[in-house]
């Protein structure tokens, strides 16, 4: 696309445009508008109305009812979404786009779903000098209006565009069982589906109900456009004029009555197996160690040798290692926790060469669930930084007497229920990675820097950095090897901490984040902990890794039937 965007300096500001049916919002759309008008200098210049979307949709007629081929579909609407969707109840947005110029479009309609704007509006458009314009309303828009703003109409596509093309939205991962659903913004243009990719993420699908599922992807996905806007307004938004996309998947349209009966056996089936493995399946994490650097899993093929902690109770489990290497004694500090319980606590683990591992319990004072013991060394200095999102703090410790004793010395950021915090330095920097869980339940990469470890801490100018289940949750420390950062994160594709991802971070400034997979660690499918693996910790010459498996534990099916009794007690 030729014209548009040809940016080399950060823009001071943004005026955007909304083809919305009036000031009521679906509550998806309310978060994003405000994410939007959070930003600095990002604010709303025009709403765009549709004047035929009140228009009373014609009656059919008990027969035709009765022989449509989206029968099921249209009774499943009625009967198990329609109204039972927290992300399109309505949301009432006047006051806070009180002021906003407003003009009610007539749209022509050409073929089935085409419509075009009057030239009248579009020059209308274009005299209120609108950067983008983000689509909330209308249907298939073709014609000039494409171009009424400089940056061109920005719309949502709720599925990955190289799989799913059509509606109904987020429904065809789930009727294919596929364990991600893609959501794509794009910049429409003259083709369908055809449009300029500004940004693509993906979720998990919740295969037993599609409308958590569908939740899950509307609220996960409404920071999209303020990210764009973030990168235009630090100088990194040259994408937006890119070439348009292809996709050569297949056009799909309201699912038929016997693709509703397959779709909901497998939905049944789903809701089945999950209470099963609910009951009867437990998960037990544990740590090993690696003879071998962590670059060492950049190469393709690599297959490590891992001495596993034997001995572990069912009950219990022990993940998230970080260690320090002396005089042939491996010093690591843990997760413990029991299962029954629920919370965890930090355990140092002794393992000198050749000997058996001796645990320590509780060797961190810290007063809620703790996990993920970050380790870093500074001026001589251990340090360790735990995750403690329950607290809402991310808390630096420091060694009196490692590993056993600590002392709280700074609280690195406040207000902020961080996950799997990771530090490190880069180009004369402290960074620091860490997820945080979106309304939607879906974590978000952000970053933030530092001069001294103690800090102050300024965050990243584009944060979210990113969401995407399949490489976003920090898992690991962060390395460097032949002049390249890179990042393992957790790939949580078909459940939590599936595999890890190793991430090559191209970009890394206070206004800039890029990375892409380098490599992709999964569990030994023939080894003792088959079912996951979500840490890489580097300790010099040695890689600590944890591993999941699952079995049976009796006393845990006891404590679950009792917590289910007393969620029915209350309801």
């Amino acid at each position: 696309m030729k014209d548009g965007l040809a940016q080399s300096s950060p823009l001071k500001s943004l005026r955007f445009g909304i083809m919305c049916k009036g000031t009521t919002f679906e509550l998806w759309q309310a978060h994003c508008l405000r994410e939007l008008m959070a930003l600095p200098g990002v604010e709303p210049a025009l709403l765009i109305v549709d004047a035929q979307a009140r228009k009373p949709k014609v009656r059919k007629s008990l027969w035709q009812r009765i022989t449509n081929k989206q029968l099921m579909w249209n009774a499943y609407q009625r009967a198990c979404v329609r109204g039972k969707l927290r992300s399109e109840e309505p949301v009432d947005l006047s006051r806070e786009l009180v002021g906003v110029p407003r003009i009610s479009c007539t749209v022509e309609t050409r073929g089935k779903f085409s419509q075009y704007f009057s030239a009248e509006d579009v020059a209308t458009m274009r005299s209120h000098r609108l950067d983008f314009i983000l689509r909330f309303g209308f249907n298939i828009i073709k014609g000039d209006v494409l171009e009424a703003a400089r940056l061109g109409v920005w719309s949502y596509h709720h599925d990955d565009l190289n799989k799913y093309r059509g509606k109904p939205a987020s429904f065809w991962s789930l009727y294919h069982q596929d364990p991600v659903t893609g959501v794509t913004l794009q910049r429409l243009t003259a083709g369908i589906d055809a449009g300029i990719v500004l940004g693509q993420t993906h979720f998990a699908t919740v295969l037993k109900s599609y409308s958590r599922s569908r939740d899950h992807v509307f609220f996960g996905s409404t920071d999209m456009p303020a990210r764009v806007c973030r990168d235009l307004l630090a100088g990194h938004g040259q994408y937006v004029s890119a070439e348009p996309s292809k996709t050569t998947a297949p056009m799909a349209f309201t699912p038929s009555n016997g693709k509703m009966v397959v779709f909901l056996w497998r939905t049944l089936k789903n809701k089945l197996s999950d209470a099963m493995r609910w009951l009867f399946s437990h998960r037990q994490w544990c740590v090993g160690v690696v003879d071998a650097p962590i670059a060492a899993f950049l190469r393709p093929g690599f297959v490590p040798s891992v001495r596993w902690i034997r001995g572990i109770p069912g009950r219990r489990w022990i993940a998230d290692p970080f260690g320090i290497r002396h005089a042939g004694v491996t010093t690591i500090l843990a997760e413990d926790l029991d299962q029954g319980e629920q919370t965890g606590r930090i355990v140092a683990i002794k393992w000198p060469d050749g000997g058996e591992p001796t645990i320590t319990p509780g060797v961190m004072p810290v007063e809620v669930h703790a996990s993920y013991p970050y380790l870093v060394e500074d001026a001589g200095e251990i340090y360790a930084i735990p995750e403690t999102g329950q607290a809402k703090a991310v808390w630096l410790y420091r060694a009196v007497n490692f590993p056993t004793q600590w002392e709280r010395v700074a609280t690195l950021l406040e207000d902020v229920a961080a996950l799997d915090t990771s530090v490190f330095r880069h180009d004369g920097r402290w960074w620091m990675f860490f997820g945080v869980k979106n309304r939607a339940g879906a974590v978000e990469l952000h970053a933030a820097y530092a001069d001294d470890l103690r800090g102050p801490w300024l965050r990243h100018a584009c944060n979210p950095l990113k969401t995407d289940i399949r490489g976003t949750r920090p898992g690991g420390t962060p390395f460097e090897h032949d002049g390249k950062l890179y990042r393992p994160a957790q790939d949580c594709v078909g459940g939590y901490g599936r595999a890890v991802v190793i991430q090559r971070v191209h970009a890394l400034t206070p206004t800039a984040f890029a990375e892409e997979v380098a490599a992709v660690v999964r569990p030994d499918p023939n080894g003792p902990f088959p079912e996951g693996l979500h840490t890489l910790s580097s300790m010099g010459e040695h890689t600590l890794i944890d591993g999941q498996r699952k079995l049976f534990v009796p006393t845990l099916l006891w404590a679950q039937c009792r917590t289910f009794a007393r969620k029915a007690m209350k309801r």
